[in-house]
């Protein structure tokens, strides 16, 4: 339903392009757009008037994207008005930098996945059987590592993979894992 009420949403421009997943839209502005940013954003503010949709400002934001081993430039475009520019986002679940770094994601997901290994333990201590352990454990730990996981793997450093690999290690050493 989402794709066919947004099938008229367009960017004004040929070198920018809109993302449209579920109730969600990403517009991609890349530093040689013929317009300026403020009519792109304008435009999206206007069709969502004309189509009876609200356009969540208080949501929307702007990532600028740098190279961060090309020499600084200081020339960012003006700040849209009511909207916050800011240096990382979450994205359909991932979290994305500015700096294409994905330490913020890689740190959320190791969090949540420590958290999750303490109620696996709990769950042993009750009785759950290690069959069942193993299942859980690639219910809400794994899938939560390996989602979207082409997306940011490439950017890990040694010693990130090693905390992953260490958590897996603690996960057969507590028998959570056969």
């Amino acid at each position: 339903m989402f794709v066919v009420l947004t099938l008229d949403l367009n960017t004004v421009s040929n070198y920018n392009v809109i993302v449209k997943f579920a109730d969600d839209s990403t517009v991609l502005f890349p530093k040689n757009s013929d317009v300026k940013v403020e009519i792109e954003f304008n435009n999206v503010q206007e069709w969502a008037g004309d189509n009876t949709g609200i356009l969540n400002l208080i949501k929307t934001k702007e990532l600028i994207f740098y190279n961060p081993k090309a020499r600084p430039c200081h020339s960012n475009p003006p700040v849209l008005l009511n909207i916050e520019r800011v240096t990382s986002a979450k994205l359909l679940g991932i979290y994305i930098q500015s700096n294409f770094s994905c330490d913020i994601h890689f740190n959320h997901i190791m969090t949540i996945s420590s958290q999750r290994l303490h109620i696996l333990k709990v769950l042993k201590r009750q009785g759950l059987s290690l069959e069942m352990l193993h299942n859980v454990f690639y219910a809400i730990i794994v899938n939560k590592i390996t989602y979207a996981i082409s997306s940011w793997y490439s950017f890990l450093v040694k010693a990130q993979i090693a905390r992953i690999n260490s958590l897996f290690k603690r996960a057969f050493k507590y028998g959570l894992l056969s």
